[in-house]
């Protein structure tokens, strides 16, 4: 595992990149990167979604800096790495990937080292705010998997015809992370896992399935828990003008009476016009084989705004009402068997983000 003493170490590399006599386009060196800064608040005091919202003024929650360096040896082989700052680690820089990449032929590349978790639409630019139109993704369907990076390999091959692109990506590995998880607060750890990825698009729509299949070990609680886990997901966006359809669906598969079986799924309905663009957001969550205590059922309706102006700004607004099933946590985090006071939450999120 990349461990955090470590990340000062490809800072100073960088910095000395930076300051050396020499140019990027002479080392083929690219820097890049992306900066979110957001405000977040809750009519709830009980703590919602992945990143705790309450019902106090949260200006760190939707915050985050990526810096990336980008480096090509000749035309079959690059490297690349990414540092990544946010609350969720206490604002320590920590590698998202880190990687070396070869091009066997045009159709076909293989990449070895820390590599994000093909999963869902925007798995590859989860945190790049700007580069998608919800204020998070929606997390009926992107939380369901505690985890979004692993260390091992892929393997992509790519085709076009009739102006139409295929891609099919498979990949092994395992992974090792500290995880916040239905209230729980742990290690996962896995044996190693393996999955394949499909994906199409043409002019006006673009798909997506991947499934993946684990044996996973999580820690906590001085316990280990082990679970064999089979995970599925599907997408579909459909462009037709200014309009835009976005489907997605995934469904985790656990033989633990903890995790059990999830299935959530969203619909996105958007508009643009010019800089502007205008959505609203359908999600639903609902878990089979599980004890009521750490259930998922859920639903909630988001609508939203996003501008981008002309300094390379993407400002959004988002207003999130979300209700927990009765007798279920939904997906507030509480504590085991607690359930919150209130099942229902309306949450407004802020933000401005920007790339460079």
């Amino acid at each position: 595992m990349w461990s955090q003493k470590k990340a000062p170490l490809l800072i100073l590399a960088w910095l000395c990149l930076l300051t050396s006599p020499f140019s990027f386009a002479e080392m083929n060196i690219k820097l890049s990167g992306f900066l979110t800064a957001g405000v977040a608040i809750s009519d709830n005091e009980d703590s919602y979604l992945g990143k705790s919202y309450t019902d106090k003024t949260d200006f760190s929650s939707d915050s985050i800096l990526g810096l990336q360096i980008d480096s090509r040896f000749n035309d079959k082989a690059r490297i690349s790495g990414q540092l990544v700052a946010q609350k969720q680690n206490d604002f320590e820089v920590e590698a998202e990937w880190l990687y070396i990449a070869y091009r066997f032929s045009p159709a076909t590349t293989a990449r070895a080292g820390r590599l994000r978790m093909p999963l869902y639409s925007v798995s590859s630019f989860i945190q790049v705010s700007s580069a998608y139109l919800w204020q998070a993704p929606p997390e009926t369907v992107y939380d369901q998997t505690p985890f979004n990076r692993y260390h091992g390999v892929d393997l992509t091959y790519t085709k076009s015809l009739s102006g139409n692109s295929f891609a099919a990506t498979i990949y092994a590995g395992e992974l090792s992370d500290d995880i916040e998880f239905s209230g729980l607060t742990g290690r996962v750890e896995t044996d190693g896992f393996y999955g394949i990825r499909l994906d199409a698009a043409t002019n006006h729509y673009k798909t997506h399935l991947t499934y993946l299949t684990t044996n996973v070990k999580i820690l906590a609680f001085g316990q280990s828990i082990d679970i064999d886990a089979l995970f599925f997901a599907a997408g579909l966006t459909f462009s037709y003008g200014a309009w835009e359809t976005n489907i997605e669906w995934a469904r985790t598969d656990t033989d633990s009476a903890i995790f059990g079986v999830t299935n959530g799924g969203f619909i996105t309905q958007s508009r643009s016009l010019s800089d502007w663009s205008g959505y609203i957001t359908y999600g639903i969550s609902r878990s089979e084989e599980l004890n009521d205590a750490f259930s998922k059922d859920s639903s909630n309706i988001t609508v939203g705004l996003k501008f981008d102006d002309d300094n390379n700004l993407t400002w959004k607004a988002e207003l999130h009402h979300g209700k927990a099933e009765p007798n279920t946590p939904g997906q507030f985090n509480l504590p085991t068997g607690t359930l919150p006071q209130d099942p229902t939450v309306n949450l407004l999120r802020l933000s401005v983000s920007t790339t460079f």
